[in-house]
């Protein structure tokens, strides 16, 4: 069941204007759409990671949420990432956030926004990134997990920014693993899944150029399912 229905050429036509003002900065090559590229995106995501649909979804309740940290063992080993507008850890927004235990790998919506006006979607079908933040302060006062990161210094910093407190002390960075395991090649997350774990079929390093323009804000949630 789709979260919302993305706009058609029309719609976006007759709020050109309105983009400007609200200061949209979305960028699509010449006959490019987002809902085209979206669709695009979906069937690459059906054809290289089908498999892990089912263990695989979007939450932005925050008893999903919560139910996930609780059904994840004390010491259990949790890995996080940040998807954000940009590289700049005190200027750039905090989009979602990315997470998996080992059974199960979440995303959670926090500052998505409208292709057409430029606003952030409403908490309808994203997470209220202050119940956000109070969740999380919960958990980082009640449990205790092995934080695992790739880029650690990014994303503790993205998220020291966001929830205003830091969070614990990384367990293990696999960025830093790549560099001790062979220093002379690309050490980007894409790069090394690609490699050494999608050994049988390249194909996920296609969203580096797919989306080309388009911050991560702007794009589309389509459903609960990813």
């Amino acid at each position: 069941m789709a979260l919302f229905k993305l706009p058609d050429e029309k719609e976006i036509k007759e709020q050109q204007k309105r983009n400007k003002k609200s200061g949209s900065s979305i960028e699509l090559k010449k006959g490019q759409t987002v809902d085209a590229l979206i669709e695009m995106a979906r069937n690459i995501v059906e054809e290289k990671l089908g498999k892990y649909k089912d263990t695989s979804r979007c939450v932005i309740d925050v008893e999903d949420l919560q139910s996930f940290f609780d059904e994840t063992p004390e010491n259990a080993y949790v890995a996080i990432d940040t998807e954000t507008t940009g590289l700049d850890y005190l200027l750039d927004e905090l989009v979602g956030v990315c997470l998996c235990n080992g059974k199960q790998s979440i995303y959670v919506p926090l500052n998505h926004k409208s292709a057409v006006y430029g606003d952030r979607l409403n908490d309808t079908i994203q997470m209220n990134p202050d119940k956000f933040r109070e969740l999380f302060d919960k958990l980082l006062n009640e449990h205790t997990f092995k934080w695992i990161y790739h880029n650690a210094k990014f994303d503790l910093a993205v998220l020291r920014t966001f929830l205003g407190r830091p969070m614990p002390d990384p367990y293990w960075d696999t960025m830093l693993g790549a560099y001790l395991f062979n220093q002379e090649e690309e050490h980007s997350l894409k790069f090394q899944y690609n490699k050494y774990i999608a050994t049988e079929d390249e194909g996920v390093n296609r969203f580096d150029n797919l989306f080309h323009g388009i911050t991560f804000d702007y794009v589309p949630l389509i459903s609960r399912g990813i």
